[in-house]
Formats: C-alpha cells, sequence, structure tokens
C-alpha cells in the first residue's frame, strides 16, 4: 500500500504550487530541485519532492478518471444526502465538487432543489444570508433544531422571547454551534428574530440536526 504525503504546517504543498514547480523543474532553463524544494518549503530532499511530484500527478489522473466515470451519470440519494450534510457542517462548494467528483454547478442545483440554507462566502460572511422559501417560518418550538441565517450554522431554540419591541415578529434565545480548534462542538448563546431563523424539517430526509451539534 502506498505511503500518503504527509504534510508539515510550514510547507507550502497547494496543487497551485505544486503545478508552478513543475512548470519550473520542465521549462526551457529549469529550475534546480534545490530551488523547487524552497518553493514548496520543504527540506532539500529530492527523493521527497519526487514523491510530492509523483503524488500529485496521480491525484490529477484519479480526479480525471473520476469525473470523466460520472459525467451525466444521475446523482443517487446517498450523494445527495452527503451533500446536504457536508455542506451544512462548513464544507464549501468547490471543496464538495472535489469530494464527489461533480461539477461544482451541479453541487449548487441539489442545494437549491431541496432548499438547503446558504452560507456567507467572502466580505459577506457576517451578513444575514436570504432563506430559501422551504425554510421560512414565523414561529418555532423550544428545543428544535434550526438554521441561523445570521450566523450561518445549525442552532437550537432554548427560550421563546415572545415577540420582538418592534411587534412584527418573534424573538427566541438560540444556542449556536460552532466547530472548536479541535474539531469538538463549541457555541455561544444569541437572541434573534423568526425571519433569520430557517426551520430544517424539509430536510429531515437528508440530516439529523441534532447528531450534526455533536
Amino acid at each position: 500500500m502506498k505511503k500518503t504525503i504527509k504534510k508539515k504546517d510550514h510547507e507550502r504543498l497547494e496543487d497551485s504550487n505544486i503545478e508552478r514547480v513543475i512548470e519550473l523543474l520542465n521549462a526551457e532553463k529549469p529550475i534546480t530541485k534545490k530551488a523547487a524544494c524552497e518553493i514548496l518549503n520543504i527540506s532539500n530532499n529530492t527523493t521527497r519532492l519526487n514523491k510530492i511530484i509523483e503524488d500529485y500527478h496521480e491525484r490529477k489522473e484519479r480526479r480525471k478518471r473520476n469525473f470523466a466515470k460520472n459525467r451525466g451519470r444521475p446523482l443517487d440519494d446517498f450523494e445527495k444526502k452527503n451533500i446536504v450534510n457536508w455542506y451544512l457542517q462548513g464544507n464549501n462548494i468547490t471543496e464538495l465538487s472535489e469530494m464527489l467528483y461533480r461539477p461544482p454547478t451541479r453541487i449548487k442545483e441539489v442545494l437549491d432543489e431541496v432548499g438547503v440554507p446558504e452560507r456567507a462566502r467572502g466580505d459577506d460572511a457576517h451578513r444575514a444570508t436570504l432563506l430559501p422559501d422551504q425554510a421560512i417560518r414565523t414561529s418555532f418550538a423550544v428545543g428544535e433544531y434550526v438554521w441561523s441565517a445570521r450566523y450561518h450554522s445549525i442552532a437550537e431554540i432554548m427560550k421563546d422571547r415572545g415577540k420582538t419591541r418592534d411587534g412584527l415578529s418573534n424573538a427566541y434565545q438560540v444556542y449556536v454551534y460552532e466547530k472548536t480548534e479541535h474539531r469538538g462542538r463549541g457555541g455561544f448563546y444569541a437572541d434573534q428574530r423568526a425571519e433569520d431563523l430557517g426551520s430544517l424539517s424539509h430536510l429531515s430526509q437528508y440530516i439529523d440536526a441534532e447528531k450534526m451539534t455533536f
């Protein structure tokens, strides 16, 4: 069984950086292998450099082969379940595409079809996102697991705060679950209006919201 390449924290083994090194090594005036190691921020070890490049080529070929195998094949229920679960747990569409060997457009179609709440990205990361029609509700029950459109994570309804000050909405205290540095689950309390919370009941065939908080 072939050993996988173990990456150290300081090493720059992103695919884009490995591609750059390969291009420079194959250039008309190629760089030295010592220079290639410096670009990747690895020790001057020709054997390891060769293994990194070999592993990259094998992964690239495997990716091409698996995408070709899935081309035109409908997504099955297991794949859809993984898409919904992994997206709600924090993976983005590009990551899901690479994990399942499916085009990003197809991943996005599944998320839209089943009504998965969208997570904000980039500069909008701290803004509440719009909820899909399937998730919109005006009231929730204590103990119910919901989606926080403001914090982009699963939350649990802890208290019913009654009407908001303007009387236009219901308010709730929620516990927002989030990943910790040690891959466990932590979180924090927050007060939110009903319009910033989304029901997850329409996704019950794909997820177990309570298990996703562990």
